[in-house]
């Protein structure tokens, strides 16, 4: 009888660990995933204490648009959401050990003062929405 429960628990165990394996962690959005209703475009300005990197996303249609701000002097991050489906706008931003960390909207834009070592790369992408079918940008480059 002991070794049968035995093999009762080392059997739930195993289905367990199979059955995490198997279920589809949640998803979240790809850079540069947007259907040809979708233009991204992405532009840099300013000098000095005003250098800036933007991403923009506008929907063909003009149902509205998304945007994301990179300040790279003051490590400003600024989220503008246009776009009514219901979501909030993400932006998934890469520094360091900071690995597609996401920001988000609140109502209608968000701003979010950050602090890194200087010097850094900075990659970050913006989508319409934390949903795994969410229209985003490409990959944007910048520095802190």
């Amino acid at each position: 009888m002991q070794k049968s429960w035995r093999a009762v628990v080392v059997a739930a165990a195993v289905a367990a660990v199979i059955v995490g394996f198997a279920s589809p962690a949640a998803a979240k959005p790809t850079p540069g995933n947007h259907s040809s209703a979708w233009v991204c475009e992405t532009d840099e300005g300013g000098l000095g204490p005003e250098e800036w990197v933007r991403v923009i996303c506008l929907t063909v249609s003009g149902s509205g648009g998304i945007q994301a701000y990179w300040y790279a002097w003051d490590e400003r991050l600024v989220v503008y959401d246009g776009y009514p489906n219901g979501y909030h706008t993400y932006v998934y931003l890469s520094v360091a050990t900071y690995v597609d960390r996401p920001f988000h909207t609140g109502e209608s834009s968000e701003a979010f003062n950050l602090d890194f070592d200087e010097d850094l790369g900075v990659n970050l992408w913006v989508c319409s929405s934390s949903q795994d079918n969410a229209a985003c940008s490409e990959r944007v480059y910048s520095h802190t």
